[in-house]
């Protein structure tokens, strides 16, 4: 019962493998909202920048990347990435966006009290210019 139950267990692998591939086949034949070509992608795990790719996203995801000059590319907007750099989102987890409120920080609420959420707003936009995705104010 052993040998059937893992020849079953193998099977089914096997075929959940094959549909996941055959589900990339087809994803990636759909035209893309976005195709940003001949662009440096650095991943964030520490592998080596890849030069010369074409990254496409579709639904506000990526759904590709593959070399570059492949074929046409087959998307709504084409962005040129030639001498630029396409990486993950910056995280900053000790982000003073909004006034605090402390004692000892009194003269500054007093200041800015009343601005407190359009400084919120500047910073986090000044953050996303500096590629930074994700904030924690602290």
């Amino acid at each position: 019962m052993t040998k059937s139950f893992n020849g079953r267990r193998r099977a089914a692998g096997a075929l959940a493998l094959a549909c996941l591939a055959f589900a990339g086949i087809t994803a990636a034949q759909e035209p893309a909202d976005i195709a940003i070509t001949d662009v440096t992608v650095i991943d964030g795990t520490s592998a080596p920048a890849r030069q010369h790719m074409t990254v496409l996203v579709k639904d506000g995801r990526i759904a590709a990347i593959a070399p570059a000059g492949r074929g046409g590319v087959d998307a709504a907007r084409v962005t040129d990435g030639r001498e630029k750099y396409l990486l993950p989102g910056f995280i900053d987890s000790n982000v003073h966006a909004t006034v605090c409120g402390n004692a000892k920080r009194c003269e500054t609420v007093v200041k800015y009290g009343e601005r407190n959420e359009a400084l919120a707003i500047e910073s986090a936009q000044r953050h996303l210019k500096y590629g930074v995705t994700t904030i924690r104010n602290s």
